[in-house]
């Protein structure tokens, strides 16, 4: 078993199922969804990974509101009854640019908010960040710290108490946080 992250930090990684060479993977409600460099998203189930359609994208999630897609034009879909649709790119366009942003600290490729309300980053530099401080009074919280890993990393996902990491060598793993 390999050990990828830092045990005194009170996380234990190990290899995750396989999908050679993973880009991105995203968790939610107990689910893993991925894609591929052919930009194939596929699902988990047990330990299988499982092509979900033809449809080429870049970026898939999952959560409470079901599975979407982004494809390579950057149009919206969202995964419907085994196969993708197109969703409306108004209606998104006018979800994401509601008012009331607030700004950060720090710089990041990626942000991954947990079902359990967990917010962590990916720098430039392949960096995992952890945001501390969130409660009602300061939903934007107060700091970050840093999560030691031994390779540069290029997307996370949390859920159910698992940090999922892919790293820049498409190696994916399983980190228990």
């Amino acid at each position: 078993m390999l050990n990828y992250l830092s045990v005194s930090h009170g996380s234990t990684c190990t290899e995750g199922p396989q999908q050679f060479p993973a880009v991105q993977i995203d968790a939610g409600q107990g689910n893993v969804v991925m894609t591929d460099s052919n930009n194939y998203a596929y699902f988990l189930i047990g330990s299988q990974w499982y092509k979900m359609g033809s449809l080429t994208l870049k970026h898939v999630s999952v959560g409470p509101a079901g599975i979407w897609g982004v494809d390579l034009n950057n149009r919206v879909y969202k995964y419907v009854a085994g196969s993708f649709v197109f969703a409306n790119g108004e209606l998104y366009h006018r979800l994401n640019t509601v008012d009331g942003w607030i700004q950060v600290d720090g710089l990041a490729v990626m942000v991954e908010i947990g079902t359990d309300g967990s917010v962590f980053v990916v720098t430039r530099g392949g960096e995992v960040f952890q945001r501390q401080g969130i409660d009602s009074s300061t939903p934007q919280g107060t700091s970050w710290t840093q999560i030691p890993m031994t390779s540069r990393i290029s997307h996370v996902s949390y859920d159910c108490g698992n940090l999922w990491v892919v790293t820049d060598y498409g190696t994916i793993l399983k980190c228990l946080y």
